[in-house]
């Protein structure tokens, strides 16, 4: 039962990159991190397995989940791009308008990003070369084995620890591969908790324990908030972590959230991917037919429903079929 969860994150990425949230957006992108650790140490075990023919068939299956819509999502942009003009577009958001170079659109189209390339299509695609990275390691065994997947999460947290003692900037924090080592990590161990049945109190499940957990998540961030930049990038930031963690637990053993069953949450899962790739443009289009600037909830507000329509159009006419596909890799 993650549908709903993907998508109420990929909004909170929303609220941040085009209203006037703050922080909200990495606060969501490290609990995607953690979601996918877990979701993509689980799959091998359970799916695809080890073996050389298994590695192909993971790796074929995700860069079909990350490719066909992310190049719908480019295009798109590059269409309004070529419709409103550089100068225009590099207002909205300095990081997207006209390619300055071959080398540019070469890291583009093979989604080879970083937050220092100048110009990205897809601004946050710069977490999709990360999760990418993430991808192949585990499909090449990072989390096989239980003592492995600690062995990863203890150098993940002193690594992380060494950053903040060192007093690393953001950067290091948050936008590099290495900094996302952590929140993949702390998933894997939480896939390998579960098969051990390390993790079946029943503190962790159940409707109430759920409600208390989303309850911890907003007050960490609330409070994080009203601290400054200091705080809400410290321990704040890395509570988020253990919180999300222990939400992913929670929902793992569910069949139903409440009267949402497995195939609405699926759905409603389906528009997350969507939503976080298209939602700039959303903004976009926006902003050039209406008064409505980035960084104001009205904008935020007003682009959800269009890039929830987007994301459905995406689903059926992009996904859909692809998903056909996936089907029969997992299934071989």
């Amino acid at each position: 039962m993650f549908g709903l969860f993907r998508t109420v994150l990929a909004l909170a990425v929303v609220a941040e990159h085009l209203g006037a949230a703050h922080w909200t957006g990495p606060y969501a992108v490290f609990g995607f991190y953690v979601l996918s650790g877990y979701l993509m140490t689980m799959i091998l075990h359970q799916t695809y397995g080890y073996s050389l023919r298994g590695f192909g068939r993971y790796a074929l299956n995700r860069w079909l989940r990350i490719f066909p819509i992310y190049y719908v999502a480019v295009a798109i942009m590059v269409l309004l791009v070529a419709l409103l003009g550089d100068a225009f577009v590099r207002d909205f958001h300095p990081d997207i308008g006209a390619p300055r170079s071959v080398e540019e659109v070469l890291r583009n189209l093979a989604l080879v990003l970083s937050i220092h390339t100048d110009t990205r299509w897809v601004a946050p695609a710069w977490a999709l070369t990360v999760e990418c990275v993430f991808y192949l390691l585990i499909g090449l065994g990072a989390s096989r084995y239980w003592y492995g997947t600690l062995a990863w999460l203890a150098a993940s947290l002193a690594y992380t620890v060494y950053l903040v003692i060192g007093d690393a900037s953001w950067s290091y924090r948050y936008f590099t591969v290495a900094a996302a080592s952590l929140p993949f990590a702390l998933g894997a161990t939480v896939f390998h908790l579960k098969q051990q049945q390390r993790l079946g109190h029943p503190m962790l499940h159940g409707d109430l324990s759920l409600t208390v957990l989303l309850v911890l998540l907003c007050a960490n961030y609330a409070f994080g908030a009203t601290g400054g930049t200091e705080r809400i990038m410290g321990l704040h930031f890395y509570a988020n972590l253990v919180l999300m963690a222990l939400v992913i637990v929670n929902l793992s053993s569910r069949h139903r959230l409440g009267p949402i069953g497995g195939a609405l949450d699926k759905r409603l899962g389906d528009l997350s991917y969507p939503i976080y790739l298209m939602h700039y443009q959303a903004g976009l289009m926006l902003a050039a037919l209406t008064p409505l600037a980035r960084g104001e909830w009205a904008l935020a507000f007003a682009a959800t429903p269009l890039v929830i329509v987007m994301g459905l159009c995406a689903n059926r006419l992009i996904e859909h079929p692809i998903n056909r596909v996936r089907a029969r890799l997992r299934s071989a």
